[in-house]
């Protein structure tokens, strides 16, 4: 019995291991496809940087070189531009504030759309003068660099932080499996059940922190470019109301004087006037802004870790809850994570690397079985 529970415990061990392994290479995978999109920004800034600066020694005073190069800028921003409007268009979410950055993400693509399509219909032929060419990538530069480059990385950090989530269901789901296994094993009384009980907590504890770092990644999203949205959706709501205030101040006047014109007519027939409205602002949390810096595992560390529910690490704020709340449930943030100042890539890349911890105690668990067999 002994042999059979061990054996058979070891090749589902064995088996979920390897697809777990697989499942991550393949997350990989996919982060480094959202870092090749960046780098494909990254280049067409740096081409435009050599066609402003002339670096490049070949077109620097070759006047219909310039204006190939510039071509192909453009070429390259249009359809960088166009894959990011699809990447964003696949985007479904139930939450308001979520389809509200959606909304705002578009509008400000379908304007760095058209900005580079009429760029292409400026006349080249008629341009003579390679200063001239320099002027317009400056411009453009500028251009892209205020009303674009904001785009790329707003869509870039979404786009991070659903992979962390990604990446985190696939770890919690293999670990469940793993538990019930392992509940087997301990039924039966095999030798060695209780090293596995803690090998899997201490994997579990790194998908708990795991969770924690993606959520603050997601609350650093929702204060960056969402709750300013907000706010202004109700600066917009509170100038709505003012104006209809003040149209409700104009009609109130407007009866007072046809009061004292109609003082002939009937008390029953006067108008009766009143307004009122009620004007709430949706309040966000206090999130500092995002800036370059560098995450580490011991910053994580000092999150305040969630309870297990059924043995299974869970959270409050589950990685399935995609972005599902500007309001988290999640710890808050504590003064020295501030003081890192760390970035949404950062908190992201953490996460990942706690996940990477919780596999290999899954690899640990799995050559400790076999030594039962």
């Amino acid at each position: 019995m002994y042999y059979f529970g061990s054996k058979f415990f070891g090749g589902l061990l064995a088996f979920f291991v390897f697809f777990l392994t697989a499942q991550f290479a393949l997350a990989e995978i996919r982060i480094a496809q959202s870092d090749a999109v960046k780098k494909a920004a990254e280049e067409v800034q740096e081409s435009v940087d050599d066609l402003v600066t002339a670096r490049d020694e070949d077109i620097s005073d070759d006047l219909a070189l310039r204006i190939d190069a510039f071509r192909k800028v453009l070429e390259l921003s249009l359809s960088e531009a166009q894959d990011l409007k699809v990447k964003i268009l696949l985007v479904e979410d139930e939450e308001e504030d979520i389809m509200l950055w959606k909304d705002s993400v578009l509008e400000g693509l379908d304007q760095a759309l058209e900005y580079f399509e009429a760029q292409k219909e400026v006349g080249f032929s008629e341009i003579d003068d390679v200063d001239a060419i320099k002027v317009l990538a400056e411009e453009f530069k500028e251009w892209r660099e205020e009303n674009y480059m904001s785009l790329v990385a707003q869509i870039n950090n979404f786009s991070i932080i659903r992979k962390g989530q990604k990446i985190i269901e696939i770890a919690e789901s293999r670990a469940s499996k793993i538990h019930k296994d392992l509940l087997k094993l301990e039924r039966i009384g095999v030798e060695g059940s209780a090293s596995l009980r803690e090998l899997l907590e201490e994997a579990e504890g790194f998908i708990r922190k795991g969770v924690a770092g993606n959520g603050l990644a997601e609350e650093l999203f929702l204060k960056q470019y969402v709750s300013q949205l907000l706010t202004s959706t109700s600066k917009e709501a509170v100038s709505t109301s003012t104006e209809s205030l003040s149209t409700s101040t104009l009609s109130s006047s407007t009866s007072t004087k046809a009061i004292s014109t109609s003082s002939l007519l009937s008390d029953s027939l006067l108008p009766q006037t009143t307004s009122s409205e009620e004007v709430s602002i949706e309040s966000t949390s206090s999130i500092p802004s995002d800036e370059e810096g560098t995450a580490t595992s011991t910053v994580l560390q000092k999150i305040t870790t969630l309870p297990l529910a059924d043995g299974i690490a869970t959270s409050t704020a589950t990685s399935s809850d995609v972005l599902s709340s500007s309001t988290s449930t999640l710890p808050p943030l504590e003064a020295d994570i501030e003081d890192q100042k760390l970035s949404i890539k950062d908190l992201v890349t953490a996460s990942f690397q706690d996940v990477k911890g919780a596999y290999r105690i899954f690899i640990e668990m799995s050559g400790f079985v076999r030594k039962l067999l």
